[in-house]
This record gives C-alpha cells, structure tokens and sequence, in this order.
C-alpha cells in the first residue's frame, strides 16, 4: 500500500516522457503484497515493444522468499565461520606472546644464574629448571606449528645445508640425551653429496629432532642409529633416505595407524614413562608431505621401531653451507662500550635483557614504551636499538615507523624486533614496518648477543629487503609482465594520488557523520593496495575500514594515524622495485 502512490506516479512519468525506471532496466528487486495481506519480496523483469496495434510490456515475476531466507543463512554461516577463524588467529598470537613473555624472563633468568657462581648442587637444580622450561617451549611451539597448518600458513624457506656437517650437530645435540637413558646414539653416513643441497634447514631439523626424541624417549639401555644416505630416482630427482632405528619397547600393530594422529600417544594411563602431547609425529608427517617426501614406520613390539623418511632436494649453487646446527657466540668484543637503546614495557624482561648485556661491557639505555623511545631516538645516536612490539603508550611497530620517517640521528640505525609475537604473519609486520629483524622471546644471551654484532656491522637497512616485505614480489613482477611500462608508471602514479587525496581527508574527519564516507573512500583504497602487493599497508587501511563502516570515530583516527605512519614506507618501497 506504501508504495502504490509512487509507482502510479512513475507509470504517470513513463507515458508523459518515456524514462524508464523498471522497464527495460533487468532484475530488479522490490516489495509485493500477497492475497493474504502479507508482504513479501519478488524479483521483476519487465521489457517493452511495439507494433503496429501499439505499445506492448512483457512481465517476470518470480517470488524469491526462500533464496533471500537461504542467502542470509548462507551469509550467516559464513560470517560465523569467518569470526570464528578470526577469534583463533587472535587467540594463537595473544596466547603466543603470553606464554612467551614470561618464559623468556624464566630462560633469562635460568641463563643469568647459569653465568654466575653457584654450587655444584645449585647447577644441578638450574639445570632440571632448564629442562623443564625447554619441554614447555617445545609444547607451546608444537601447538603454534599445527595451528599454522591449519590455517595454511606454514610455509618452507629454502636454505642451503651441509648434510654431513648437520647430522653431525644433530648427534652431538642430543648425546646428553642419549645417556640419560643409558642409550648409545650411533651415525652412519652413505653416499652423500661433497657440496650443499637446498631444503628447509628449520623444518628438517624439526623432523629428525622429533623422530631422534621419540626413539630415545621409548629406549633404555640400548641402540639408535641414524643412517643417511641419497640416491637417484629414474627421473633424476636426488631424494635424501633418513633411517632412524631403535630397540625399545616397539609400537603395537594397532596402534602404528594411529601414531601420527594429532594428540595421539600410545600410553595413556596415569602411570606411562614417557610424557608428551602427542603432536610431534604428527608435525613430522605434515612438514614431511609439506616438503614432497614420504615417511614410513615398522615396528615390532619388544624389539624396536624403525621410522624412514624420503625427501627430495636440490644440490645448492652455493659452494659453502651457510647452516649449522651450533649456535656459537661471535667475537662480540666489537659490542663493548656500544650503546643500545632497550625498549621493554615489562619489567623483568628488561632486567633480564639489560643484564645480559651489560655484563658483556654494552651500555644500556631503557625505554619503558615506544613513546619514550621515540624521543630517546631524536636526542641521541645508539649503535643498535632492540624494539619490543606490544607495549602500552605507543606500540613498538608505530615508533619504529616514526624512526624511519624522521630526520633523527637513528633514521638508519638497525632496529630488532624483541616480541613474544612468534607467528610469522605477525613478523612480516613487524619487518614491514621498519624493523631490520625479530628475535622470538624466550631468547638467550649467545642469539641475542650475535644478532647485535650482525646489527653494528651492518649499521644502515637493506632497501630491497624492506621492500620486499612491504609490496609483494610475485604480485608486483605479475603487473610488471602484463602492463606496458608506461602503463605500470601510470597506475603506481594513480595509487599515490590516490592515497594522497586519502590522507588529506583524515584532516576533515571530525564526528561520526563522516564516518560513512571515509569507509568508502577507504574501501576503494584496500583494493588498489591489494592489486599492486601492498599488503601490510592494505591490512593497516582494511582495519581504518572496519573501524569506519562501524561507526567507532576514535578507533578510525587511531587507524587513520597508524595508515599515515605507514605510508611513506610503503611508498618508498614502491619506488625502490620499480626503480
């Protein structure tokens, strides 16, 4: 009934002028009226012809009640399942930098008492601490690692390795493993290549640190042997045979399908041996598959277990291995006397961190949050500044940003990024907003001392890395490859406009009355950053959006503020690959 009097007004229109308003213009939707009085929503098509006995329309009308009801729910659905992936992202890096925070003042704390002189009787309760505390790490890394399966985003980073030289770490490593149980850890190497081969050193090591800890967990006074060798396939693919053996206490015949099952373990009464979560085989099967090879176990219970893996690689251009397994302390005597801002809001850590370094003759100075860094940063040069992430104030991203965007002694001093953050998502931010590199708390003395000689050397950041972290390669070489040159400078000259005239408008954001439009403005904005790369810089005007669409005027200018900081970057990262 609401409507008659509009729609007798635009026929009245179409037979005075012709303008079409439903005529000829498509689907469209609008409200009608059932016989019962209720009103519900149709889809009409009407089209218009003529001949010689005059005008002629032909209707479609057809009742889209239950496709609107199953949309919604379909929408519905989805928005659920995308809030929930989201609240478990949010969740894995909140709980990621809990856990983390506190075991990386606990390690601190375990190493700084390790250096200083205690009895023989306190090193031995120092050193069950620090076995305790490295269990614990590795449950937390475990859970993070599934969780990034999941969520797809674990990925392989090629390095180049010395097999010989890494299973001879690997072995070494875990001796003192091998004779807590009275177990003899032997190494047999066959055929393997005189030069590196390309794998994922991280993710290998993962692996047969996994399988080697599982065949000395169920071991006791006896035997496991790695044995290592390579061959060619017909195709010529090289593919590296990793066999580890043992003979404890074996896998029963029904439980060897399911020892690769997440949260699996074979005993599970309240009086089993041997502690675990029951995630490692699991994470080795995926990071195995992951990397294109196979893994295979045979057992015999009583007797032992035998677990083989297959994996291809490529011989490494490189003639040196660039990895080892050993973290050995560099000549640090360059660090003495130099001067490093620590920015640290929590208390122990800072301690922790502030003793590490000082006992090894570096002067500290302390930051409690990046607002107070920022301004230590203008007044004074440091030699290196160590930047944690989450702190209140001023995040540790959004200072790093200012550092760089500012004329200040410490424009190109080398930042490193302290956090709990582990997730690698998480640590492309944190690189694409500036800083140099990220160390994941819990971190020692030895990692956090190296990373700081590398830093000093190298005093002034790498362009084309923090280039590549900010705009994606593959993204931008893709445009490269369609677009004429001329046509590329025209779109990336179009894209400053454009995010020139945005920031502009930030300046006439007052109240809620403009929040409508600058989510518009905004929106238009995410989709030309994510069509050149720009993907942090797009996350950073995707969160001003939302902040927009949902009214929230404060939480917008704290967006509209961190979108400011990151854009010169971005934009000189822009610049540098398309130079």
């Amino acid at each position: 009934h609401h409507l008659r009097a509009a729609h007798f007004a635009g026929m009245k229109r179409f037979i005075e002028t012709g303008e079409p308003h439903l005529v000829g213009q498509g689907r469209n939707q609008i409200t009608a009226l059932r016989k019962s009085g209720e009103e519900f929503r149709v889809e009409i098509s009407i089209g218009m012809a003529s001949d010689h006995q005059g005008m002629i329309f032909i209707s479609y009308l057809r009742d889209i009640t239950k496709r609107l009801a199953d949309e919604k729910e379909l929408k519905t659905a989805r928005d659920e399942a995308l809030a929930a992936e989201t609240a478990k992202s949010n969740f894995l890096a909140v709980m990621s930098h809990e856990m983390r925070t506190p075991l990386n003042g606990i390690f601190g704390t375990l190493e700084l008492l390790g250096n200083s002189k205690v009895s023989k009787k306190q090193r031995s309760y120092l050193d069950i601490a620090k076995r305790s505390g490295d269990i614990l790490l590795h449950h937390v890394n475990d859970v993070l690692d599934i969780s990034r399966m999941d969520a797809g985003k674990m990925e392989l980073v090629e390095d180049s390795i010395d097999l010989a030289q890494f299973f001879e770490d690997v072995v070494t490593t875990n001796e003192t493993t091998a004779d807590a149980q009275n177990n003899a850890l032997e190494l047999r190497l066959d055929n393997l290549p005189q030069v590196s081969v390309v794998m994922d050193e991280r993710r290998m090591r993962q692996v047969v640190y996994n399988l080697l800890s599982n065949a000395l967990k169920f071991t006791n006074n006896g035997t496991v042997t790695i044995d290592v060798s390579t061959e060619t396939q017909a195709d010529g693919q090289p593919v590296l045979s990793l066999v580890i053996t043992d003979n404890g206490i074996g896998i029963r015949p029904e439980d060897q399908k399911l020892v690769f099952d997440r949260f699996y373990t074979q005993e599970q009464s309240y009086d089993r041996f041997a502690s675990g979560a029951g995630l490692g085989l699991a994470i080795c099967k995926n990071l195995v598959e992951m990397m294109g090879g196979t893994i295979a176990l045979i057992s015999t219970v009583g007797l032992g277990t035998t677990f083989t893996v297959a994996l291809p690689f490529q011989i490494s251009a490189e003639k040196q291995p660039t990895v080892s397994a050993k973290t050995k302390l560099s000549d640090i005597s360059s660090l003495q006397g130099q001067e490093i801002l620590l920015v640290e809001d929590n208390e122990i850590n800072r301690l922790i961190v502030h003793e590490m370094l000082k006992s090894n003759g570096i002067i500290v100075h302390e930051a409690h949050n990046g607002q107070e860094a920022v301004e230590l940063a203008q007044s004074q040069k440091y030699a290196a500044i160590l930047m944690d992430v989450s702190m209140p104030v001023m995040n540790g991203m959004d200072a790093t940003r200012i550092i760089r965007s500012g004329s200040g002694p410490n424009q190109k001093t080398r930042i490193l990024g302290l956090t709990a953050h582990a997730l690698a998502e998480e640590q492309e931010r944190f690189i694409a907003s500036g800083m140099d590199d990220c160390l994941n708390k819990p971190v020692s003395q030895t990692t956090l001392l190296n990373a700081l000689v590398t830093a000093t050397i190298t005093s002034e950041p790498t362009a084309q890395k923090t280039a590549r972290y900010l705009i994606d390669p593959a993204t931008f070489e893709g445009l490269e490859q369609i677009l004429a040159p001329e046509r590329l400078k025209k779109l990336l000259t179009d894209f400053d406009l454009e995010i020139s005239n945005l920031l502009q408008s930030f300046a006439l954001m007052q109240n809620a009355e403009d929040m409508d439009a600058l989510a518009a403005n905004t929106h238009k904005s995410v989709g030309s950053a994510g069509m050149i790369g720009a993907h942090s810089f797009q996350q950073e005007l995707r969160a001003l959006e939302q902040a927009a669409k949902a009214g929230d005027t404060s939480g917008a200018k704290a967006n509209a503020s961190a979108v400011q900081l990151a854009w010169p970057a971005t934009q000189a990262a822009i610049r540098t690959l398309a130079a």
